[in-house]
Parts: structure tokens; sequence; C-alpha cells
């Protein structure tokens, strides 16, 4: 990536539905290298999709829940596969530390959360289940920021 890349990623990181002539405008290039650069990181991964940033309170999804895992030995991968495809499960990581995995979760309801938890539990290879609900997100962006 070099700096038109970056600065293309910059704009559409603010809003991705602005048109490659209004980056092409802004940037000082033609629109037909804004469409292949953007194609390119398209192909290469970089982008790898466009999506709205929705309000999940305002969706109804009241609860986010950050569920700490242990996971017996060499199972990771087959329990993570399973939780990742649950339709609230907001992220999966594999951690260092004390547990295996974490889970980010949204639910609309403390029944929902105790649900979901009581499913993870059921899982094979589940040894251990640690669940934190989050009282206040401060602050919350996924987006990369460039220097």
């Amino acid at each position: 990536m070099d700096s038109l890349d970056v600065n293309i990623l910059k704009i559409l990181n603010q809003d991705a539905r602005t048109s490659f002539s209004e980056i092409a405008r802004r940037l000082g290039h033609s629109i037909t290298t804004i469409s292949q650069r953007v194609k390119a990181m398209e192909d290469n991964g970089i982008i790898k999709k466009y999506a709205t940033v929705l309000d999940p309170e305002k969706c109804g999804y009241d609860f986010t829940a950050i569920i700490h895992l242990i996971i017996s030995k060499g199972e990771l991968k087959e329990v993570e596969d399973k939780i990742k495809l649950e339709k609230n499960v907001v992220a999966v990581y594999d951690v260092t530390g004390s547990h295996d995995a974490i889970v980010i979760g949204r639910f609309k309801s403390p029944l929902h959360l105790e649900k979901f938890i009581n499913w993870i539990q059921s899982i094979d290879y589940v040894e251990s289940i640690s669940t934190s609900i989050v009282l206040n997100i401060i602050k919350e962006d996924m987006e990369v920021k460039f220097d």
C-alpha cells in the first residue's frame, strides 16, 4: 500500500458510500485510478467488505457479553467454528493467558444471554465458561486508523 491507497481508505473509512468520482476529486486523481486501486485492495483482501454500522441497542440488542472459555487441548478450532456461526456473536478471539478464547456477543435480554450460555456449556470440549456483562460502552471502534 502506498500513500494514495491509505488516503483512499481514510475516505472510505469515513463513509464507504463515497463515490469514486468524489474520492478522485478530493485526491486529485482520475476516477479510473481510484476504481483500479479500490478493486486491487478488494482483490488483495485489504478491503474485506462494506458494511452499515448499526446501533445495537436501537436494534433491540441491549446486552453485550464477554464470554471467556477454557477448551480442551487440541479442540479449540472445533469449538470456535461452532460458536462463530451464531448470529449474535460479534467476535471470537484466540487469546493468551488463563483462557483459551473470548467470545463477544450481543443479546436482546437476560434470557437470550442465558440460553446462549447454556448452549455454549453444552458444546463438547468446553471445560469452563466465565461471563461478564458490559455495563457501559465507553469506546467501540473496529476501524483501522492511519496516521
